[in-house]
């Protein structure tokens, strides 16, 4: 998992750098919710997290720079 979510931020990262424009759409708060929900169900679908409690809500930054951040998780 950790490898995907590696491979995903860099090209987040590479996309965002050629349409810095985009940050503004992707840092608002209807889009982050959306992709949240949508990635809460589908990682409480795969095996190993059946039973996770995880929350409904985002508890952290929401700022785009500081997700795609390599030491996010660290930094917490």
């Amino acid at each position: 998992m950790e490898i995907t979510i590696d491979r995903t931020r860099f090209e987040i990262i590479g996309i965002l750098s050629q349409s810095p424009s985009l940050k503004n759409y992707v840092n608002s708060d209807e889009l982050f919710e959306e992709a949240f929900a949508l990635a809460l169900r589908t990682v409480t679908k795969k095996q190993g997290y059946k039973n996770v409690d995880f929350p409904n809500m985002w508890q952290f930054s929401r700022d785009i720079d500081n997700i795609l951040n390599i030491d996010f998780w660290k930094i917490l």
